[in-house]
């Protein structure tokens, strides 16, 4: 016998009810409401009511506050990451022509890409086009 069968009998027995009675009174009582055709249900499904995930509608949606929030969050954690100007794994720096010279002018161009800019907006800029 399962938990739940036992629990019921226990009951039964404390109540002082039968089965047979339970039985007889539940086909006594007369159904009250109609059955609702699942066609006319009141359930509606929740994809139903949300846009299409366009691209323009995704833009739209980055606008409110609360995903704006996590997007920055987000963003603010990438942009603040410690970055390296380094030869490519595989690679061996002394196959590489210059490499130092090369290295020093690619860190010095991401740290100012211009008068205006340094790399942590020349970043944010990127990320938020993706």
């Amino acid at each position: 016998m399962r938990v739940a069968e036992q629990l019921r009998e226990i009951w039964r027995q404390a109540t002082g009810s039968s089965q047979k009675a339970d039985m007889e009174a539940a086909s006594e009582v007369e159904r009250k409401t109609l059955a609702l055709p699942a066609v006319l249900s009141p359930v509606q499904f929740p994809g139903r009511l949300l846009p299409k995930p366009t691209p323009v509608n995704l833009r739209r949606f980055a606008e409110t506050p609360v995903v704006r929030r996590a997007i920055n969050v987000i963003k603010d954690r990438i942009a603040a990451m410690d970055w390296q100007v380094r030869v490519r794994r595989g690679v061996r720096p002394q196959d590489v022509a210059f490499a130092e010279r090369k290295l020093r002018a690619l860190r010095r161009t991401l740290e100012e890409p211009n008068a205006v800019d340094s790399f942590r907006t020349l970043i944010e800029q990127a990320i938020e086009t993706r």
